[in-house]
């Protein structure tokens, strides 16, 4: 199956071409197979007789470290759990799939937002905010293209508590 999409329509010469980008579900790549199946039921469906591309999208790591201060050294254990599932570890987490799909940006500032709203989170400093090959932690937002979407896994996520 799939797990995302971003189509665009460009005009080349005379002719309309259809560009779907795509990721697969389980990060399955885009096969021939896949391709000739997919064509045939978009053409089979809905009648398209326009020159359609279909492109593997792909997943960029983003290495992200933070600096988070905590107001007391009490309850600090509880505080570094919610924090951590804030951002990854919980269905309503900042970095959940839903939320930064293909060309979906990263606001820098509701990552803080998100992060600060952790009782006994005084203060959030973005240290390191790593993309491709820039880093980003001094910019307000990530962007990306349709063809590329963010993923934050737990070994790229690098946490400073300070008190």
């Amino acid at each position: 199956g799939v797990f995302d999409c971003a189509v665009t329509r460009k005009w080349f010469g005379n002719q309309l071409v259809i560009l779907i980008h795509l990721l697969r579900n389980q990060q399955k790549s885009v096969d021939q197979h896949f391709r000739r199946g997919l064509l045939s039921a978009l053409q089979e469906r809905y009648h398209v007789n326009h020159v359609i591309h279909i492109i593997e999208a792909s997943m960029v790591d983003l290495k992200l470290g933070l600096k988070v201060t905590l107001n007391s050294i009490n309850n600090s254990y509880q505080s570094r759990q919610q924090v951590s599932q804030a951002l990854m570890g919980s269905d309503d987490a900042f970095f959940v799939w839903s939320r930064f799909g293909l060309g979906q940006p990263l606001y820098l500032s509701q990552l803080i937002s998100r992060v600060m709203s952790v009782q006994g989170v005084t203060n959030v400093e973005i240290t390191q905010a790593i993309y491709g090959s820039s880093d980003y932690k001094n910019q307000s937002v990530i962007k990306v293209t349709e063809k590329t979407a963010l993923r934050l896994s737990a070994e790229n996520l690098s946490i400073e508590y300070v008190y």
